[in-house]
């Protein structure tokens, strides 16, 4: 089975279902950091977009960095899981507390 690629466009739409916030001090850097905070203002997550101008450029970390499978951040990308099934497979997975915060 072929996985659709993880590329600049869905890894954007990806930061913005999960709300995600653009670090501004890393802005002279070839990637935009953005950190997946919850709603206690604990930081979840992060993850890179490359800048560069190849748009279907692959930014197949995503996932990885995101603490999910490939099928999953597709999920997000396809409007399927919201930032809310996201914390929730989280939580399943015993990486997020009950109410927020990442686990360490």
């Amino acid at each position: 089975m072929i996985m659709s690629q993880i590329t600049k466009q869905k890894g954007r739409k990806i930061a913005r279902k999960l709300q995600a916030k653009l670090d501004k001090k890393n802005i002279n850097r070839p990637h935009d950091l953005y950190i997946v905070y919850d709603d206690a203002n604990n930081r979840v997550a992060s993850f890179t977009i490359r800048k560069g101008s190849l748009k279907d450029e692959g930014n197949e970390h995503i996932p990885r960095d995101l603490h999910l499978h490939h099928s999953e951040a597709l999920l997000i990308n396809n409007c399927k899981w919201w930032r809310e099934e996201y914390f929730a497979v989280l939580r399943q997975r015993g990486m997020l507390g009950v109410t927020g915060g990442a686990q360490n």
